[in-house]
């Protein structure tokens, strides 16, 4: 099976609001690919393990991660906890072939 390696490309413009609590809003990260469906089981696994990650809803859709923050939150204190969970799904599913 050839290795699957997603990394995360731009943040999109598209901010939405959100109903997970109040004032939330999600943001769109873009994905170097649309990711396969192992690798989106990988990553869910991942951000479950991490506490940076645990507790922030981020889902996978299509091409994009989109992440449910709160307008106080500083935009690269969300992202890196982000980025290093792709980068660990990837060395994980790499590790695994």
């Amino acid at each position: 099976m050839a290795s699957e390696s997603i990394h995360v490309v731009a943040v999109d413009h598209e901010i939405q609001p959100d109903n997970s609590f109040p004032d939330a809003h999600a943001i769109y990260l873009i994905l170097s690919e649309e990711p396969s469906d192992r690798w989106i089981k990988e990553f869910e696994h991942v951000c479950r393990l991490r506490v940076a990650t645990r507790r922030r809803t981020i889902t996978v859709v299509r091409n994009r991660l989109r992440v449910v923050i709160s307008p106080r939150e500083h935009l690269q204190a969300v992202l890196q906890p982000i980025q290093g969970a792709v980068r660990m799904t990837n060395a994980r599913l790499e590790a695994s072939q």
